[in-house]
């Protein structure tokens, strides 16, 4: 038998060579989507008011940049960025800014508009905005202008693509008077009372949020901001917008049936310097809803001469209304009571109460109605008294706080707790 062996040897060339000739086809390469921006849809056409929310496909991961104008009038001062919080080109908020695929967006604000790029790792097919608080021309003096607007959306290298808004009004209408409640005097308050009126359709409820208000208040005048909350409660949630000195407030409860609506209480202080200057406020109803014309009401006068003749005196009153037991919890009641001829106004009276040994403020600070007690601590109560309406104890009125203290267990004999009303630093 013959053995035969066979060896086989293959140039470099020659192999490589048969390896390309082995199996598959060309690589095809990746499809690259181009930037491109579709058509805009809303997410809710029957929405009313603020409940507006655009759809802008988007493809090929670009950068947006928006921004916005009035389809009616003149264009405000401020830059016209979508902000995350407003937009200062009027009548639009921007709300939200989440893709439909969850996909998050990062915004960047200039005085061009706002660019949105997609986050890291994301590739959003839609940018979905939110808007809101629909109030014309001017955020400080809303008027009964078009809310309508447009929005113009640019990617770099591509013409822009252009997209109007028309917002749609509440079915209901609401209307607003400015009254004087106490004429604000030099170196003191003043109130002012916006009067507000449900005027229907009966089948039109007024949802919770829906009824915006404003008040700018304008020099010399100030906004008496803590005052001003706590008299609006549990009504209104009131609070600053765009300006420190614009108090803001939502309805906090349904308004299902026309007719006088819950008043807006706005507390103001005068400086030493103002006797005999003029003031000019005006309340506004921000709200989109059916007659714009009734939204706006102002008033104008002179700030007051300071009252000298009159007498400020002020007493108070302390009570024990739980008793105390040793390793339990005891409550007092304090009555501060006017017994001058003249007001006070807030923030000008104070409570001090400091606790004896064997007892502790708990809770601490506490809530008390008309009474910012946020200063206090478990060894003192002190508070300041905000509300409510007119914001100020005028003669022959009081006002109480009621507060819990806790007991030590080994407490023994007489506790003697003593507490002091101080108005204006006078230290009454």
């Amino acid at each position: 038998m013959t053995t035969r062996t066979l060896l086989y040897a293959c140039s470099p060339l020659l192999l490589a060579l048969a390896l390309s000739s082995c199996g598959g086809g060309a690589v095809t390469p990746p499809v690259v989507e181009k930037p491109s921006i579709g058509q805009a849809t809303l997410e809710n056409p029957a929405a009313e008011g603020e409940e507006l929310v655009l759809n802008i496909p988007v493809t090929g991961n670009p950068t947006i940049t928006i921004s916005s104008s009035l389809a009616v009038g003149s264009n405000s001062l401020h830059s016209n960025a979508l902000s995350t919080r407003k937009n200062y080109v009027g009548h639009v908020t921007l709300i939200k800014q989440r893709t439909l695929d969850g996909g998050d967006w990062v915004v960047t604000d200039s005085d061009g508009g706002s660019s949105f790029s997609p986050a890291p790792g994301s590739n959003p097919k839609s940018l979905r905005l939110g808007f809101g608080d629909f109030w014309g021309d001017d955020e400080v003096n809303p008027d009964s202008s078009s809310r309508d607007f447009v929005l113009t959306a640019t990617i770099p290298g591509l013409p822009p693509v252009i997209i109007p808004v028309k917002p749609r009004k509440y079915k209901w209408d609401a209307s607003i008077v400015k009254k004087v409640i106490s004429a604000p005097v030099a170196g003191g308050s003043g109130s002012f009372q916006l009067n507000l009126t449900h005027n229907g359709p009966s089948s039109a409820t007024i949802g919770v949020g829906q009824l915006v208000v404003s008040d700018p208040i304008n020099a010399p005048l100030t906004l008496n901001l803590a005052s001003s909350i706590a008299a609006n409660l549990p009504n209104w949630d009131c609070t600053t917008f765009s300006t420190p000195t614009m108090l803001t407030c939502r309805n906090l409860v349904a308004i299902p049936f026309p007719g006088p609506i819950t008043p807006i209480t706005v507390n103001v202080l005068a400086p030493a310097s103002s006797e005999g200057k003029g003031y000019f406020n005006c309340g506004f109803i921000r709200s989109y809803d059916q007659n714009l014309q009734n939204n706006r009401s102002c008033l104008e006068g002179t700030i007051g001469k300071p009252t000298t003749d009159g007498k400020l005196d002020f007493a108070i009153k302390k009570e024990l209304v739980k008793p105390l037991i040793p390793g339990g919890q005891g409550a007092y009641t304090l009555t501060v009571a006017n017994v001058g001829t003249i007001a006070a106004p807030a923030p000008d009276v104070w409570v001090y109460d400091p606790m004896p040994a064997g007892l502790t403020l708990n809770p601490a600070p506490p809530v008390i109605a008309n009474w910012d007690c946020t200063s206090s601590t478990p060894a003192m109560l002190k508070c300041k008294y905000v509300g409510p309406v007119p914001a100020q104890i005028t003669p022959g009125n009081t006002s109480s706080l009621t507060f819990s203290v806790d007991v030590a267990k080994d407490i023994q004999g007489e506790v003697k707790n003593c507490a002091k009303v101080d108005v204006d630093g006078g230290g009454v």
